[in-house]
Protein backbone atom coordinates (compact mmCIF):
# COMPACT_ATOMS: atom_id res chain seq x y z
CA UNK A 1 0.00 0.00 0.00
CA UNK A 2 1.34 3.39 -0.93
CA UNK A 3 1.72 6.26 1.49
CA UNK A 4 -1.24 8.19 0.14
CA UNK A 5 -3.41 5.09 -0.04
CA UNK A 6 -3.02 4.67 3.72
CA UNK A 7 -4.65 8.04 4.41
CA UNK A 8 -8.45 7.95 4.45
CA UNK A 9 -9.86 10.41 1.88
CA UNK A 10 -11.81 13.37 3.15
CA UNK A 11 -15.35 13.97 2.08
CA UNK A 12 -15.32 16.38 -0.87
CA UNK A 13 -16.55 19.87 -0.13
CA UNK A 14 -19.72 20.89 -1.93
CA UNK A 15 -18.98 22.82 -5.10
CA UNK A 16 -19.89 26.45 -4.89
CA UNK A 17 -20.67 28.76 -7.73
CA UNK A 18 -18.32 31.72 -8.02
CA UNK A 19 -20.24 34.76 -6.79
CA UNK A 20 -20.94 37.52 -9.25
CA UNK A 21 -18.68 40.55 -8.94
CA UNK A 22 -20.16 44.01 -8.49
CA UNK A 23 -20.61 45.96 -11.71
CA UNK A 24 -17.76 48.33 -10.84
CA UNK A 25 -15.20 45.56 -10.25
CA UNK A 26 -12.30 44.95 -12.62
CA UNK A 27 -13.23 41.95 -14.80
CA UNK A 28 -10.87 39.00 -14.51
CA UNK A 29 -11.49 36.89 -17.64
CA UNK A 30 -10.15 39.48 -20.07
CA UNK A 31 -6.90 40.20 -21.89
CA UNK A 32 -6.53 44.02 -21.74
CA UNK A 33 -5.26 46.23 -24.54
CA UNK A 34 -2.25 48.37 -23.62
CA UNK A 35 -2.00 51.99 -24.70
CA UNK A 36 1.07 54.22 -24.46
CA UNK A 37 1.22 56.32 -21.32
CA UNK A 38 4.38 57.81 -19.86
CA UNK A 39 3.70 61.13 -18.23
CA UNK A 40 5.38 63.15 -15.50
CA UNK A 41 2.82 64.61 -13.14
CA UNK A 42 5.40 66.17 -10.82
CA UNK A 43 9.11 66.68 -11.32
CA UNK A 44 11.15 68.69 -8.81
CA UNK A 45 14.70 68.27 -7.42
CA UNK A 46 13.31 66.14 -4.58
CA UNK A 47 10.00 64.69 -5.84
CA UNK A 48 8.94 62.84 -8.98
CA UNK A 49 5.46 61.47 -9.75
CA UNK A 50 4.80 59.73 -13.04
CA UNK A 51 2.07 57.61 -14.63
CA UNK A 52 2.41 54.57 -16.86
CA UNK A 53 0.94 51.13 -17.56
CA UNK A 54 -2.34 52.20 -19.19
CA UNK A 55 -4.42 49.11 -19.95
CA UNK A 56 -7.99 49.14 -21.21
CA UNK A 57 -10.71 46.59 -20.45
CA UNK A 58 -14.28 46.42 -21.75
CA UNK A 59 -15.68 48.33 -18.76
CA UNK A 60 -12.88 50.73 -17.88
CA UNK A 61 -9.14 51.14 -17.64
CA UNK A 62 -6.25 50.80 -15.22
CA UNK A 63 -2.87 52.44 -14.84
CA UNK A 64 -0.17 53.01 -12.25
CA UNK A 65 1.15 56.07 -10.44
CA UNK A 66 4.70 56.09 -9.09
CA UNK A 67 6.19 58.39 -6.46
CA UNK A 68 9.94 58.85 -6.06
CA UNK A 69 11.38 61.05 -3.30
CA UNK A 70 14.87 62.24 -2.48
CA UNK A 71 14.50 62.65 1.26
CA UNK A 72 18.09 63.71 2.01
CA UNK A 73 17.86 67.44 1.20
CA UNK A 74 14.61 67.78 3.11
CA UNK A 75 16.01 65.97 6.15
CA UNK A 76 18.89 68.43 6.28
CA UNK A 77 16.63 71.45 5.78
CA UNK A 78 14.20 70.39 8.48
CA UNK A 79 16.85 69.09 10.81
CA UNK A 80 14.84 65.93 11.37
CA UNK A 81 13.59 62.85 9.58
CA UNK A 82 10.51 63.17 7.40
CA UNK A 83 7.34 61.79 8.94
CA UNK A 84 6.66 59.33 6.15
CA UNK A 85 3.28 57.91 5.20
CA UNK A 86 1.89 56.36 2.00
CA UNK A 87 1.44 59.24 -0.45
CA UNK A 88 -2.01 58.28 -1.70
CA UNK A 89 -5.23 58.97 0.15
CA UNK A 90 -5.96 55.88 2.21
CA UNK A 91 -9.36 56.43 3.83
CA UNK A 92 -10.36 60.08 3.82
CA UNK A 93 -9.63 62.76 1.26
CA UNK A 94 -6.75 64.91 2.51
CA UNK A 95 -4.59 67.68 1.05
CA UNK A 96 -1.64 66.13 2.89
CA UNK A 97 -1.60 63.33 0.35
CA UNK A 98 -1.63 62.96 -3.41
CA UNK A 99 -5.21 63.43 -4.61
CA UNK A 100 -6.40 61.92 -7.88
CA UNK A 101 -9.69 62.05 -9.73
CA UNK A 102 -11.37 61.82 -13.13
CA UNK A 103 -14.07 63.83 -14.91
CA UNK A 104 -16.32 62.59 -17.73
CA UNK A 105 -17.56 64.98 -20.45
CA UNK A 106 -21.13 64.85 -19.09
CA UNK A 107 -19.98 66.17 -15.71
CA UNK A 108 -19.81 62.89 -13.81
CA UNK A 109 -16.71 62.70 -11.65
CA UNK A 110 -14.97 60.56 -9.04
CA UNK A 111 -12.09 60.89 -6.59
CA UNK A 112 -9.84 58.04 -5.48
CA UNK A 113 -11.16 56.53 -2.25
CA UNK A 114 -13.99 59.05 -2.06
CA UNK A 115 -15.33 57.31 -5.15
CA UNK A 116 -16.41 54.50 -2.82
CA UNK A 117 -18.70 56.78 -0.85
CA UNK A 118 -22.34 57.64 -1.43
CA UNK A 119 -21.39 59.90 -4.35
CA UNK A 120 -21.56 57.02 -6.81
CA UNK A 121 -24.73 55.45 -5.44
CA UNK A 122 -28.04 56.32 -7.06
CA UNK A 123 -31.56 54.88 -6.69
CA UNK A 124 -30.92 53.00 -9.95
CA UNK A 125 -27.66 51.53 -8.63
CA UNK A 126 -24.00 52.47 -8.99
CA UNK A 127 -22.99 54.71 -11.85
CA UNK A 128 -19.54 55.30 -13.27
CA UNK A 129 -16.99 56.60 -12.88
CA UNK A 130 -15.68 54.82 -9.79
CA UNK A 131 -11.98 54.74 -8.88
CA UNK A 132 -10.70 51.67 -7.05
CA UNK A 133 -7.11 51.58 -5.74
CA UNK A 134 -5.50 48.25 -6.54
CA UNK A 135 -2.06 46.93 -5.61
CA UNK A 136 0.22 49.35 -3.82
CA UNK A 137 3.59 49.03 -2.11
CA UNK A 138 6.63 51.07 -1.25
CA UNK A 139 8.85 52.52 1.44
CA UNK A 140 10.28 55.81 2.64
CA UNK A 141 11.49 57.08 -0.71
CA UNK A 142 9.21 55.37 -3.23
CA UNK A 143 5.65 54.17 -3.69
CA UNK A 144 3.87 52.41 -6.57
CA UNK A 145 0.09 52.31 -6.75
CA UNK A 146 -2.24 51.01 -9.45
CA UNK A 147 -5.80 52.22 -9.96
CA UNK A 148 -8.85 50.76 -11.67
CA UNK A 149 -11.31 53.28 -13.15
CA UNK A 150 -14.73 51.83 -13.88
CA UNK A 151 -16.54 53.34 -16.82
CA UNK A 152 -15.85 54.87 -20.21
CA UNK A 153 -17.81 57.88 -21.51
CA UNK A 154 -19.86 57.47 -24.67
CA UNK A 155 -17.99 60.35 -26.28
CA UNK A 156 -15.25 62.85 -25.56
CA UNK A 157 -12.06 62.67 -23.50
CA UNK A 158 -11.49 61.75 -19.86
CA UNK A 159 -9.96 64.54 -17.80
CA UNK A 160 -7.58 63.49 -15.04
CA UNK A 161 -7.05 65.78 -12.04
CA UNK A 162 -4.38 65.61 -9.37
CA UNK A 163 -2.93 67.78 -6.61
CA UNK A 164 -0.65 67.49 -3.58
CA UNK A 165 -0.86 70.62 -1.46
CA UNK A 166 1.68 69.46 1.10
CA UNK A 167 4.27 69.19 -1.67
CA UNK A 168 3.28 72.47 -3.32
CA UNK A 169 1.54 70.80 -6.27
CA UNK A 170 -1.60 72.77 -7.26
CA UNK A 171 -4.61 71.17 -8.90
CA UNK A 172 -3.48 70.16 -12.38
CA UNK A 173 -5.23 68.32 -15.19
CA UNK A 174 -4.54 66.42 -18.36
CA UNK A 175 -6.71 64.49 -20.80
CA UNK A 176 -6.83 60.88 -21.91
CA UNK A 177 -7.95 60.29 -25.49
CA UNK A 178 -11.48 58.95 -25.16
CA UNK A 179 -11.61 57.71 -28.75
CA UNK A 180 -8.45 55.66 -28.23
CA UNK A 181 -9.79 54.21 -24.98
CA UNK A 182 -13.12 53.22 -26.53
CA UNK A 183 -11.41 51.69 -29.58
CA UNK A 184 -9.11 49.68 -27.33
CA UNK A 185 -12.04 48.50 -25.19
CA UNK A 186 -13.67 47.10 -28.33
CA UNK A 187 -10.51 45.12 -29.10
CA UNK A 188 -10.12 43.40 -25.73
CA UNK A 189 -10.32 39.63 -25.69
CA UNK A 190 -12.90 38.24 -23.27
CA UNK A 191 -12.11 34.65 -22.27
CA UNK A 192 -15.44 34.01 -20.58
CA UNK A 193 -18.30 36.20 -19.37
CA UNK A 194 -18.55 37.21 -15.75
CA UNK A 195 -21.06 35.08 -13.82
CA UNK A 196 -24.56 36.38 -13.49
CA UNK A 197 -25.90 37.02 -9.97
CA UNK A 198 -27.55 33.98 -8.46
CA UNK A 199 -31.36 34.22 -8.18
CA UNK A 200 -32.68 34.76 -4.70
CA UNK A 201 -34.19 31.67 -3.11
CA UNK A 202 -37.80 31.91 -1.96
CA UNK A 203 -38.17 31.51 1.74
CA UNK A 204 -39.79 28.29 2.87
CA UNK A 205 -43.27 28.74 4.33
CA UNK A 206 -43.45 28.66 8.09
CA UNK A 207 -44.96 25.57 9.67
CA UNK A 208 -47.96 26.01 11.93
Amino acid sequence: MGHFDAIPPREPSPRRRRPALPAWSRPDGVMPVSLPLGRFLVRTPWLVVFADGLRVLPTGFEFALHVRRDLRPRDVARGEAVDWQPPFVQEHDSEDQLRFGVLFPDGRRAVAQQGWSVEWRTPEGPRPPVIAPQDGSGSWDHWDQSFWVWGLPAGGPITVFYSWAEEGVPETRFELDGDALRAAAAETLVFWPEPEPEPEQDAEPEQD
